[in-house]
């Protein structure tokens, strides 16, 4: 008889896939500055998608280098998920969707794997979103640093924060 190992000990090798997809991605500056973001990640991760409208411009070295990927879909966001989701398959065991405008914090992907991997019975999960502009303008990119950096200067116990 096998021995059963709790979700927590898990070793390394039990490594979950996981894909980032960024389903409303709208131009260039988006999509370089979510690249960055996920280059800063304690864990990376396996794919880094893009589903952008069919007319938009990307720039070449997000869509053929290595983890990411981008596909072209009409539609709205939805659509644009549902696309992502076609493509994807199930060839990952988590797949996170981003807004083209979010800042992750540097844990997020790693926290996200460790708490799908501690929870195997959990199908789904949403996050601690910290700040937002209600007004739709968008927050500046130096205010969203500035609310991460303090967030995660403080050690915190997450609940069902990723």
């Amino acid at each position: 008889m096998g021995q059963m190992v709790a979700p927590e000990v898990r070793e390394e090798a039990e490594r979950l896939r996981v894909a980032v997809v960024v389903a409303d991605v709208r131009g260039a500056a988006a999509a370089l500055r979510i690249d960055a973001a996920m280059a800063r990640q304690t864990r990376r991760p396996d794919l880094l998608l893009f589903v952008a409208d069919p007319g938009s411009v990307l720039p070449d070295m997000v869509a053929g280098e290595g983890q990411r990927h981008v596909i072209r879909a009409p539609g709205g966001a939805a659509a644009r998920r549902n696309a992502a989701l076609d493509w994807l398959g199930g060839r990952y065991d988590i797949i996170v969707f981003y807004g083209e405008d979010f800042v992750p914090a540097r844990t997020s992907i790693v926290g996200i794997e460790r708490f799908f991997r501690t929870h195997p019975e959990i199908a789904g999960a949403t996050g601690l979103i910290l700040a937002a502009d209600a007004d739709g303008g968008g927050l500046p990119a130096e205010a969203a640093e500035a609310v991460l950096e303090r967030h995660e200067s403080h050690e915190s116990t997450p609940n069902c924060v990723v």
